[in-house]
């Protein structure tokens, strides 16, 4: 999954995140889509990108 942290001085820290301990609070927003998504093939950035 991907998380956006608040690190010391209250500066993000953003990247993949595998497993971790609340020690308090947590907020977590997901979004639902009406359509599917997937991805396709980019020749320009040699990437899956998604296709939305």
């Amino acid at each position: 999954a991907h998380a956006v942290l608040g690190g010391p001085e209250y500066r993000p820290i953003a990247g993949h995140f595998f497993d971790g301990t609340v020690a308090v609070t947590m907020e977590v927003h997901l979004r639902a889509f009406d359509r599917k998504i997937t991805r396709q093939w980019d020749e320009e950035t040699g990437l899956k990108l998604l296709d939305l």
